[in-house]
């Protein structure tokens, strides 16, 4: 139950760690003056050997990369100037309303970022603690109280507003590219096509999936498989399906969804779905199935995306439309790969634009240690 402690204890962990490192640099020159080891440049700014180290002292614990070649530690200081180039463009391009990063959809990025630790960073953000003076019942079995949930909600907006951030940046990256190639200032190689087409032809293979529109009895509900099972044979004794929808809609937005699913042999929870859903033939009627708790988008009045949770249920479903799984032609892979290519050119221009330069032979070399765990402290500088 105490699995988020770490969140809170984590500011003592680096103050430890800082306070380490400084003092072992002061008492040892021979390490203070590697730290000044110049390994990279973007623009007038340098980048050294005790900044990377402290690149990756402050990363997340979960984006924090495993070290074992210069390869592996190369990808950090890039990323790091990708950002620093990447960011104010968002920003400016936002700014003149280019684009648009919809602050719902970079949380739910941001939740989804936090790997095992997810679905506590939701529940905690969902905790209503704007009125409350003292821990509810919910808090006491965490061992929370108000005040605790109020700063992991700042961490959660804090996480949020970077990510808008990191988000705006790669859409602008996306902007510049397609705006080049409208004017001609980038052009795609139909050689370079093919061949980016073959060295990634397995991740254009495309699992079945349907579209559906399902009319949903949660699982909560008092006996909610019998009444799932009225209202199939409702619908089997001639009920308008539509109609049938629109009607519950009416009355509860909850009680319908529409949505796509995937079939996935990786996710066992959908697997019970699947068994009654595969095969099956736009305008079929499946159900009652099971469906598991899962995440859905919807655009509300305001014709903003948001992010709905929705709980575990028993569905009524019409198929919509079926896509059966199969491979991706080249031809039809282009549309894909070619956004890729001229958004990869455009980061390849900016970083020449602003003098980006990493100094190979002045890395450390992370197989020296022995160690190659990804540790800061453990790997050689």
């Amino acid at each position: 139950m105490n699995r988020y402690q770490w969140i809170f204890g984590r500011g003592l962990w680096l103050a430890v760690l800082t306070a380490s490192s400084a003092w072992l640099s002061s008492g040892c020159n021979r390490i203070a003056d590697k730290d000044g080891i110049e390994i990279a440049k973007y623009d007038d700014r340098v980048i050294t050997r005790g900044d990377l180290a402290t690149m990756l002292r402050e990363m997340e614990d979960s984006d924090r990369p495993k070290i074992r070649t210069k390869t592996d530690l190369r990808r950090v200081p890039n990323q790091y100037m990708d950002k620093q180039i990447k960011v104010p463009l968002g920003v400016q391009l936002a700014a003149e309303g280019k684009i648009s990063v919809n602050r719902e959809q970079a949380r739910e990025a941001y939740f989804k970022e936090r790997g095992d630790d997810e679905s506590m960073y939701r529940q905690m953000w969902a905790m209503d603690v704007d009125n409350a003076s003292e821990a509810t019942p919910l808090m006491k079995e965490y061992n929370m109280t108000p005040q605790r949930i109020r700063s992991f909600k700042s961490l959660i907006e804090d996480g949020t507003d970077d990510m808008v951030k990191r988000m705006q940046g790669d859409q602008a990256v996306s902007y510049l590219a397609v705006e080049a190639y409208k004017q001609g200032g980038m052009k795609v190689d139909e050689d370079a096509l093919q061949t980016e087409y073959d060295l990634r032809k397995d991740e254009f293979h495309q699992l079945e999936r349907i579209h559906f529109l399902g009319i949903r009895v949660p699982a909560s509900t008092p006996n909610a498989l019998t009444v799932a099972g009225r209202v199939r044979e409702e619908i089997d004794k001639g009920a308008n399906f539509e109609a049938l929808t629109a009607n519950l809609r009416a009355r509860s937005a909850d009680a319908v969804i529409e949505s796509d699913i995937e079939n996935n042999p990786t996710l066992d929870r959908f697997k019970g779905f699947w068994e009654s859903a595969s095969g099956a033939k736009a305008g079929d009627i499946l159900g009652p199935v099971y469906l598991p708790e899962f995440q859905s988008y919807a655009r509300d009045a305001q014709g903003q995306v948001k992010a709905t949770v929705m709980p575990e249920a028993w569905v009524i479903l019409k198929v919509l439309e079926r896509s059966p799984e199969h491979e991706v032609s080249f031809e039809e892979a282009k549309p894909m790969l070619i956004p890729e290519i001229l958004e990869g050119q455009m980061v390849g221009k900016l970083r020449q634009d602003h003098g980006v330069q990493i100094f190979e032979d002045r890395l450390p070399d992370p197989s020296m240690s022995g160690g190659g765990t990804g540790d800061p402290f453990l790997d050689k500088r």
